[in-house]
């Protein structure tokens, strides 16, 4: 396949599934069983390549325009808007990331420059939900451990850190959007086998 001259590239976790685009304004999705790219979409502007499923059904990219993030993604080459974040500050970097699980049947978007992040599931639309405040880190657990390393069907719970005016806080994020604070005051945190390591702010280590 040719590309031209200019392309942005992303290329899935486990496979050559790819997402691109070209200097054209173009938007291509190419999984790696295909020998043809898909066009999904047209950008003007920034655009941001974020990731792809390894079999290149899902994929998200962002674009940038003037002080504001758009978030996209594209499922069996439908695109959805997944929404808008204003940006406090001008930013060469997008900070979006997609967490898929194992299986890769359910995706966690979120962006460090917005109060929110989505959950997608294969076949389905995706939830956003909405945070209070910014991310202060992209890294998402279950109860188990770590998004990316559990199958999607036994994913029960997401946790992220979340800021705060003062500290950050853990929440505990259901599938269907439903959101608890469980945490206050932490400067990290790990889950392992229903087990969480935490440090508070004054730099005590705490498990439980």
């Amino acid at each position: 396949v040719e590309l031209g001259e200019n392309i942005a590239l992303s290329v899935a976790q486990n496979s050559l599934s790819a997402l691109y685009s070209t200097q054209d304004g173009d938007i291509y999705t190419m999984p790696y069983t295909s020998s043809e790219a898909n066009k999904v979409s047209t950008y003007s502007g920034r655009v941001y390549l974020n990731d792809i499923s390894d079999d290149g059904q899902i994929s998200v990219w962002t674009t940038k325009d003037n002080d504001a993030l758009t978030l996209y993604l594209n499922e069996d080459d439908e695109k959805t808007t997944l929404g808008m974040i204003d940006l406090k500050y001008d930013s060469n970097y997008d900070s979006t990331y997609v967490t898929f699980t194992n299986d890769q049947n359910l995706a966690v978007i979120t962006n460090l420059h917005g109060d929110q992040l989505y959950i997608k599931k294969r076949g389905e639309e995706a939830i956003k939900v909405k945070l209070g405040n910014t991310l202060q880190s992209a890294t998402v657990y279950t109860n188990q451990g770590l998004l990316s390393q559990q199958d999607s069907s036994k994913v029960e719970n997401l946790y992220i850190l979340v800021d705060s005016d003062t500290d950050n806080n853990v929440y505990c994020i259901t599938l269907t959007g439903e959101r608890e604070r469980v945490l206050s005051k932490v400067k990290f945190f790990a889950i392992s086998n229903g087990k969480i390591l935490y440090v508070d702010s004054d730099s005590d280590l705490y498990y439980a």
